[in-house]
């Protein structure tokens, strides 16, 4: 690249990355970078609206959004995050309408089925740190929700200092700490968004005593439940599960997933998506057979095993064909891909789940102990 293309990239980059920030901020609501859980859930917004010169068609606008706070919720750019977005480059460019965002959804939604509710206890031992409390002050800002105290819509980036939002113990830590667990008491459903001068004018109060004083549509923007039964320290517990509940309906809906019905039973699973069908096996993809990979092969090829369900597997792969073949047990056969193999091999010990698998990720090399990905 000449140094007049690498101009050229730069700024249709920063072009791109204009796009993608308007549209954080605008349609998402996500105030400023550190919201994000991770920088990269800009670059699928910045590409795809690259493509499309910064316009997006009647719908798609709510289809992405959801996608950012799936991506969000999930932490899909945690792991394999190079593979992550090559593979939604390639969609970005090879798919349209709703079956790219369907995908884009699907694989960002990690081991968990595209279109399964959030249970009260997902929310369980989950604080600050999660990005399941960054999505709730999106929310928070989203639904306007206002200060206890002031009745002032909450701003994330206020003039005045001592409207700065804090994340509040809605049962004060010095109340439960000695008598209930860290896990509860500084757990998501014992937190919300208010002042800093509301902070401090709480104090340590027990929110069966300050809560009289605030109105109920104040409570209601940040899902307090309503009984006032609940808000004495011995009912702490019951709190902690009734507003789990309706956090879990919050994320549910901004995840564009359905409500949380005890009555209904729970889907499988999905697994993370065989990526090598984007990535490895598109028609330019390269075919990388090192010397040091050479010297992994025996006769049969380089060997290679997973261990699932307590069970371990042995298989031989072929780099150059990229031909995976288990020669007995659970999945014998011979599979075009390493994700094929993998497939097999859950369908064989476990039949009742969603049998997709990233099959550089399920197989190891017996050699080095690493991930197959490491020699593809």
């Amino acid at each position: 690249m000449d140094e007049a293309a690498l101009k050229e990239a730069w700024h249709a980059t920063e072009r791109a990355l204009r796009f993608a920030i308007d549209f954080l901020k605008g349609e998402c609501a996500i105030p400023r970078s550190e919201v994000l859980s991770s920088p990269n859930v800009t670059i699928v917004p910045a590409l795809l609206l690259h493509h499309r010169d910064g316009k997006l068609r009647p719908g798609e606008a709510q289809l992405l959004r959801r996608w950012v706070y799936t991506a969000m919720a999930f932490s899909h750019y945690s792991l394999q995050v190079e593979g992550k977005l090559d593979a939604e480059a390639r969609l970005i460019k090879s798919r349209e309408g709703e079956g790219l965002f369907a995908e884009l959804i699907r694989r960002a939604s990690g081991t968990r089925s595209r279109d399964s509710a959030l249970h009260p206890r997902d929310l369980e031992q989950k604080y600050s740190t999660h990005p399941f409390f960054k999505l709730l002050y999106i929310a928070a800002l989203r639904g306007t929700a206002r200060d206890w105290a002031t009745n002032i819509a909450i701003s994330d980036q206020p003039m005045n200092s001592g409207a700065k939002i804090e994340f509040h113990h809605v049962f004060p830590r010095a109340r439960v700490q000695g008598t209930y667990a860290k896990e509860e008491w500084n757990s998501l459903a014992n937190l919300a968004f208010v002042t800093g001068q509301t902070n401090k004018m709480i104090s340590s109060g027990l929110p069966v005593d300050y809560m009289a004083g605030i109105a109920p549509e104040r409570l209601a923007e940040q899902w307090i439940p309503g009984d006032p039964e609940l808000r004495s320290l011995d009912r702490f517990p019951d709190f902690l599960a009734a507003r789990r509940s309706l956090l879990a309906n919050v994320l549910n809906e901004l995840l564009g997933l359905p409500r949380y019905d005890a009555q209904v039973i729970p889907r499988d699973t999905d697994e993370l998506p065989a990526d090598e069908q984007l990535i490895v096996e598109g028609p330019t993809a390269p075919t990388l057979v090192g010397a040091e990979i050479q010297e992994l092969r025996t006769k049969r090829g380089v060997e290679i095993h997973a261990v699932y369900e307590g069970q371990r597997v042995d298989a031989y792969y072929d780099p150059l064909s990229r031909v995976v073949r288990i020669p007995s047990g659970p999945g014998r056969g011979e599979y075009e891909t390493p994700s094929g193999a993998a497939v097999a091999v859950v369908h064989a010990l476990n039949p009742h789940v969603n049998p997709n698998r990233n099959g550089w990720n399920f197989w190891t090399v017996t050699a080095t102990g690493r991930l197959l990905q490491s020699i593809r």
